[in-house]
């Protein structure tokens, strides 16, 4: 029987967005929650949703927080790594063919409800080929 993997999306993008910013100087934590550590600046990545794009394709939602200490630098950081999510369009992440990025729900400024720290969120809708595996 051939099973029809879908990737992990947050896994996908904390690795892409790590090596990325990396090759930009740009050291800070990148994960699926709120360092606990409370560093000043940070990246969260969440897959919020999503169809089923195809047989072979999954199509999910990933938001992604970006905090920072000022408006400025969160601005910033969330304006970088929606390039670069964009960016990712036609790529191949750890094997899986990215097929389309597109927005699901446009940056905002929401500061953080706990903190009131600043806080930007993005949401992008991502085409890309899954797995099939034989069990």
């Amino acid at each position: 029987m051939q099973l029809i993997v879908d990737p992990d999306i947050e896994d996908l993008y904390i690795a892409y967005l790590m090596e990325k910013f990396a090759s930009r100087g740009e050291s800070f934590p990148i994960g699926t929650k709120v360092p606990a550590d409370g560093a000043a600046e940070s990246i969260v990545l969440m897959r919020t949703g999503g169809t089923r794009k195809t047989l072979v394709s999954d199509e999910p939602t990933l938001t992604v927080e970006s905090r920072a200490a000022t408006e400025t630098r969160a601005s910033w950081i969330a304006r970088t790594a929606g390039a670069l999510i964009r960016a990712s369009d036609g790529l191949v992440l750890n094997g899986h063919q990215v097929y389309e990025v597109g927005n699901a729900g446009y940056l905002v400024n929401l500061p953080d409800p706990l903190t009131e720290g600043p806080r930007y969120t993005e949401s992008f809708s991502i085409h890309l080929r899954s797995t099939v595996t034989t069990e």
